[in-house]
């Protein structure tokens, strides 16, 4: 997954929980354990995610295959 990919992530996961840390320092931060996640398979984990949790998703609820 790029950088610019790991940023869309963190614009919805944002929208969903307001509380998240959305900085840049963050995302390059998760960038560093999601470069061989692909980005549709974090997408649906995020989705997933969004509908049926409360709090947001951490690196590995990202991962999971």
């Amino acid at each position: 997954m790029k950088l610019a990919e790991v940023a869309e992530l963190f614009v919805m996961i944002k929208r969903a929980y307001p509380n998240f840390d959305g900085s840049s320092e963050n995302a390059r931060f998760w960038h560093q354990y999601l470069t061989d996640t692909p980005f549709e398979l974090a997408k649906a984990n995020l989705d997933r995610h969004i509908e049926t949790e409360r709090f947001p998703p951490t690196i590995a609820d990202l991962r999971r295959p």
